[in-house]
């Protein structure tokens, strides 16, 4: 879901019959994008999203309108070789990135009810930060499910046997779903697993947590300042953060609500604040968990907790805590650090999504 709320703001603002929506529905072989990604295209030329690392979107501007004049479509683009049609002028701007993958890429005017249906969803998964599911037709033999088509997760039904399910690619978690009927006809749908942006919880306003927010904001993650002091956790000193709080240590327990599903990064500086965010973070179900400072610290941090914790509470809070924070990418400036809990976090999700 990252990048898809600044889509959902362009896509509020123009005329439906004036843009038009790529969606990457299957990568076979290498890919930079996995399916899911999505490309807005207006139609004076300007673009919101990407579909691969560059090499398609110029192609996919210039056809964008015309692919799409008889309906949603379906285009194949291998992205080891060069384009046929291309300028010599352009060779820079051809398909031969040595990825050698195949992208399927559904084309569909953000006028159809389908369309409308795919954005009310994506609102919905982004206002109520809830998971849903989405289905689409990529390919059909039945004319009541023309390619494009779409529903949502409660009004899925079919007629007919699942006879193959396959992941969209070989990192997605998006499946390829066909269906047959009893009289031969088929058709192959996507099924979109849609999660909300994951929410950043930073303990500690301190200033090494200004380049953790700016990161945090460019991977399309929510995020959330708490700190209890409050000259620290001041709005306008975290300009890009979607929420500042002056949280009291007495009020801790409002810190389990907000870690629920959410990656919390532990980092005030201050043991007497660590060791309140650790407990009360220790005990919601946290996508991830990561202290700050050096391991004889965060040693100390636990021993101490120990006497405030329940047994099991305190080994599941070993078992998840990573510390020190972040991957060992090397540098000690805020930059370096925030690199490295950014990193880190996108790992153990990446490593959550493949279990």
């Amino acid at each position: 879901m990252n990048h898809v709320s600044d889509l959902l703001r362009v896509w509020e603002q123009i005329a439906p019959s004036e843009a038009v929506l790529a969606t990457v529905v299957q990568v076979e072989g290498s890919g930079y994008r996995q399916p899911g990604a999505r490309m807005l295209i207006q139609a004076d030329g300007q673009s919101v999203g990407m579909l691969s690392g560059g090499c398609l979107e110029r192609h996919v501007v210039q056809r964008a309108f015309w692919l799409t004049q008889h309906g949603s479509t379906l285009q194949t683009y291998q992205t080891g070789d060069q384009l046929e049609d291309i300028d010599d002028a352009d060779q820079d701007l051809a398909f031969g990135l040595g990825c050698n993958g195949t992208l399927h890429v559904l084309f569909e005017r953000l006028d159809q009810p389908a369309a409308q249906l795919q954005r009310q969803i994506l609102q919905q998964v982004i206002a109520e930060r809830k998971p849903a599911q989405l289905y689409t037709v990529i390919q059909s033999t039945i004319d009541e499910l023309p390619i494009g088509y779409r529903v949502a997760q409660d009004g899925f039904h079919w007629q007919g046997q699942i006879v193959s399910q396959e992941p969209a690619s070989r990192k997605s978690p998006h499946r390829l779903v066909t269906i047959k009927r009893e009289d031969g006809k088929q058709a192959t749908w996507l099924l979109e697993y849609l999660r909300p942006p994951l929410h950043l919880v930073i303990c500690g306003a301190g200033q090494d947590s200004l380049p953790l927010v700016q990161l945090a904001k460019l991977q399309g993650w929510r995020v959330t300042i708490v700190d209890s002091r409050a000259d620290y956790a001041r709005p306008q000193r975290f300009v890009g953060a979607d929420q500042v709080m002056y949280l009291p240590l007495q009020q801790a327990g409002k810190l389990t609500e907000l870690a629920q599903q959410a990656a919390v990064a532990v980092m005030s500086h201050s043991l007497t604040q660590d060791r309140v965010w650790l407990q009360a973070a220790a005990q919601a179900e946290t996508c991830y968990l990561g202290q700050l400072g050096p391991r004889y610290r965060t040693e100390r941090l636990l021993e101490e907790l120990a006497s405030k914790l329940d047994a099991n509470t305190l080994s599941n809070l070993r078992e998840k805590l990573h510390y020190p924070i972040g991957l060992n990418l090397g540098g000690d400036t805020p930059e370096a650090v925030a690199l490295a809990i950014v990193a880190e976090i996108q790992q153990v999700l990446e490593n959550s999504a493949k279990a």
